[in-house]
């Protein structure tokens, strides 16, 4: 993992324990990402504002501090996705991207929990594994059912195209994926050709754009992702 941890800002924590947790999300994406992995030099920065990627100039920012490293683990699962995305994501995709990453830290939170059941960072903290599964759980009840069926009812999609970082949507549209990236897990390898996707596209369109750019191997699972939004491509 090429990444580099500014040292300002952290609170009490010590930066080789924020590195382990951050190098523990780091090992549970290589397996699902595999050869699509983005493998840049990194720069994590501490900020007081909200966590954001800048995938121009490869720095990520989280506010997480102090030794909660459940929240560590949660923000940088997030920002790393749209890390690997690696690029500027069309408009009528962005809260599609927003929810892709907030699948990724509801799919993967729970594998570091798994990975630190058996091989932690430091022995110590094999009993602190069991709280990042905990912490996911806690996290997704802010989620908020809506009508997803977009080939009839357009509001809902009107309204994440407007507002992407609509957090309990975002979370409730990332919670209806989970099943098929469970199911494929080498599916988040093919996240990244979102960004390659014209602008301008309806979502339909983009989603058959998506599946007819991905491998042949994922075209289905893709297609299982259209029909939670009663698209049939």
């Amino acid at each position: 993992m090429n990444m580099h941890l500014d040292e300002q800002g952290w609170g009490e924590a010590v930066l080789e324990n924020i590195w382990a947790v951050l190098e523990s999300v780091d090992r549970v994406f290589r397996p699902c990402f595999g050869s699509s992995m983005n493998t840049n030099d990194l720069l994590v920065i501490h900020c007081d504002d909200h966590p954001v990627t800048y995938s121009d100039y490869n720095v990520i920012l989280l506010s997480a501090g102090n030794r909660f490293w459940c929240q560590y683990a949660y923000q940088f699962t997030h920002e790393y996705c749209h890390f690997q995305i690696g690029g500027n994501v069309p408009r009528q995709l962005r809260w599609f991207e927003e929810s892709l990453c907030e699948l990724a830290s509801h799919f993967f939170l729970p594998r570091i929990g798994d990975l630190w059941k058996i091989n932690p960072p430091y022995p110590n903290w094999k009993d602190y594994a069991e709280n990042f599964q905990k912490y996911s759980m806690l996290d997704q009840q802010k989620a908020i059912p809506f009508d997803l069926d977009f080939s009839d009812n357009q509001d809902s999609l009107v309204h994440l195209i407007q507002n992407e970082y609509d957090r309990p949507m975002n979370t409730y549209v990332a919670l209806k994926l989970m099943p098929v990236f469970e199911a494929t897990p080498q599916l988040w390898s093919v996240v990244h050709i979102i960004k390659s996707i014209s602008k301008d596209l309806t979502f339909s369109e983009s989603l058959r754009c998506w599946k007819n750019l991905s491998p042949e191997e994922f075209r289905k699972d893709i297609d299982t992702v259209a029909e939670i939004f009663s698209i049939a491509l």
